[in-house]
C-alpha cells in the first residue's frame, strides 16, 4: 500500500512536472503563433502597402508616360516643323547659292578675260618700253660714238696720233666693226711708224669696206715700204680702179716706188720720163693732191745713197710741186 502511494505520488509529481512542461510548451507555441500571426499581419500590411504603392506608381508612370509621349510628340512636331522649314530654307539657300555660283563663274570668266587683256597690254607696254630703252641706249651709244669719233678726228688733225689711237680703241670696244674708227686706228698706226700692225688694221678696214680708197692706197704704199712686192701686185690687180686719176700721178708714184725697191733703174727712169714729158715743164704743180711722202722718206732714209734713190726722191718732190719738170729732166739726162 505504501509503495502504491509512493508510485501515485511519483506519477502525480511527474504529471505535474510534465504538465508544467506542456504548459510551457503551449505557451511557447502560443507566443510563436502570435509572432507568426504578427509577421503575417505585417506581411499582409506590407503587401497592401506595396500594392497601393504599385498602383500609385503605375498610375504615376502611366501619367508620366502619357506626358512624356505628349512632350516627345510636341518635340518631334517642333523638329518636323523646324526641319521642314529648315529644309525649305536649305533648298532656297541652295538655289540662291547655285545662282550666285553661276554669277561668280561668269564673273570669274570675265575677270580672266580682262586679266588676259591686261597681261597682253602689259606685255605690249613692256615690249614698247624695252624697244624705247633699246632705242634710247642705241641713240646714247651713237652719240657717244660720234663724240669719240669727233675727238679722234680732232686729235688726228692735230697730229696727236697716240691720243687719237687711244680714243679709237675706246670706240672700238663698243663698236668693233666701225669703219671710221678702224680707219683712224690704221692711219694712226701708220703715222706712228707701226707698219706691221698698220697693215693688218688696213686689211680689216678693207675687209669691211671694200670701196675704202684711202685704206687701199695706204695699204699699197705699206706693202712697198715693207718690201712685200707680191702683195702690192695682187692688191693693184684686184683694186686697180682705186689708183686711177686724170694724170695717173698716184699710180705712177707706186710703180716708180716698185721699180726702185726692185733696183730696176731702167724702168724707173722710163716711167718718170714718160710722166714728166706729158706735163708743162716750165711750171711747178702739185700733181698728187694731199698725198704726202713722210712715211716713204722715213722708210728709205736708212738705204744707201744711189742715183736711183736721188732720182726717186726728186721725182716725189716734183709730184708735190716742189721741183720743176725741167730739173727732173736734167737729172734724167745725167743718169
Amino acid at each position: 500500500m505504501k509503495y502504491i502511494h509512493l508510485i501515485l505520488l511519483t506519477i502525480i509529481f511527474a504529471d505535474s512536472i510534465f504538465a508544467k512542461d506542456r504548459l510551457n510548451i503551449v505557451m511557447d507555441n502560443s507566443y510563436k503563433i502570435e509572432l507568426l500571426q504578427n509577421d503575417v499581419k505585417e506581411i499582409r500590411r506590407d503587401q497592401l502597402n506595396y500594392k497601393i504603392e504599385k498602383e500609385l506608381l503605375k498610375e504615376t508612370y502611366s501619367s508620366n508616360y502619357t506626358t512624356v509621349q505628349i512632350i516627345i510628340s510636341l518635340i518631334l512636331g517642333i523638329f518636323a516643323i523646324v526641319g521642314y522649314l529648315g529644309l525649305k530654307g536649305i533648298i532656297s539657300l541652295k538655289k540662291q547659292y547655285d545662282s550666285e555660283l553661276v554669277k561668280l563663274k561668269d564673273l570669274k570668266r570675265e575677270f580672266e578675260v580682262k586679266l588676259n587683256e591686261l597681261s597682253t597690254s602689259q606685255e605690249k607696254v613692256k615690249e614698247q618700253i624695252t624697244t624705247i630703252d633699246s632705242l634710247n641706249e642705241e641713240q646714247n651709244m651713237k652719240i657717244k660714238l660720234l663724240e669719240i669719233k669727233e675727238k679722234a678726228g680732232t686729235l688726228y688733225s692735230q697730229k696727236n696720233y697716240q691720243r687719237a689711237l687711244e680714243y679709237a680703241a675706246i670706240g672700238l670696244d663698243v663698236a668693233k666693226e666701225d669703219v671710221e674708227l678702224l680707219t683712224y686706228r690704221a692711219f694712226c698706226l701708220l703715222k706712228l711708224r707701226n707698219y706691221p700692225e698698220s697693215i693688218e688694221a688696213h686689211k680689216k678696214v678693207i675687209a669691211i669696206d671694200v670701196t675704202n680708197g684711202g685704206a687701199i692706197q695706204n695699204l699699197a704704199e705699206l706693202f712697198l715700204m715693207m718690201g712685200q712686192l707680191d702683195n702690192y701686185k695682187d692688191l693693184l690687180k684686184s683694186k686697180r680702179e682705186f689708183f686711177k686719176s686724170d694724170n695717173n700721178a698716184l699710180l705712177t708714184y707706186f710703180e716708180a716706188f716698185k721699180f726702185f725697191m726692185q733696183g730696176n733703174s731702167a724702168d724707173l727712169k722710163e716711167i718718170i720720163a714718160e710722166f714728166v714729158e706729158k706735163e708743162d715743164l716750165s711750171i711747178n704743180k702739185n700733181h698728187i693732191g694731199n698725198w704726202d711722202f713722210v712715211e716713204l722718206y722715213d722708210s728709205i732714209k736708212s738705204m744707201d745713197n744711189s742715183s736711183e734713190k736721188t732720182l726717186f726722191v726728186n721725182f716725189t718732190n716734183y709730184l708735190k710741186g716742189n721741183m720743176p719738170g725741167l730739173q727732173i729732166k736734167s737729172i734724167l739726162a745725167e743718169l
